[in-house]
């Protein structure tokens, strides 16, 4: 596997993040580096753009959280059900 490197100093005008990703079509965990306000990371295993920051934000103790059956906990919310963001699957826990 090769990768391209790239200057920050080339960019210093720009803000950078970095840390560890996680994609969740395939699971592939990584350390990105992106600029500033991206949202969804380009997974470098099977090239989706499924790829998130792990741990941006946690269910407080002990509170009950939403995880699809293909094991994704990024869903997002409509007002008839959950969809998921890593397999597409509808969760409907509303009824």
């Amino acid at each position: 596997m090769s990768a391209e490197v790239i200057s920050l100093a080339d960019h210093s005008k720009e803000g950078w993040a970095t840390g560890q990703a996680r994609c969740i079509g395939c699971g592939h965990k990584w350390v990105a580096v992106a600029k500033a306000g991206t949202t969804w990371l380009e997974c470098p295993s099977c090239k989706a753009m499924k790829g998130i920051y792990q741990f941006t934000h946690f269910a407080p103790e002990g509170e009950q959280v939403w995880v699809c059956n293909c094991g994704s906990d990024v869903l997002f919310a409509t007002p008839k059900a959950l969809r998921c963001c890593g397999c597409g699957a509808t969760q409907k826990p509303f009824d």
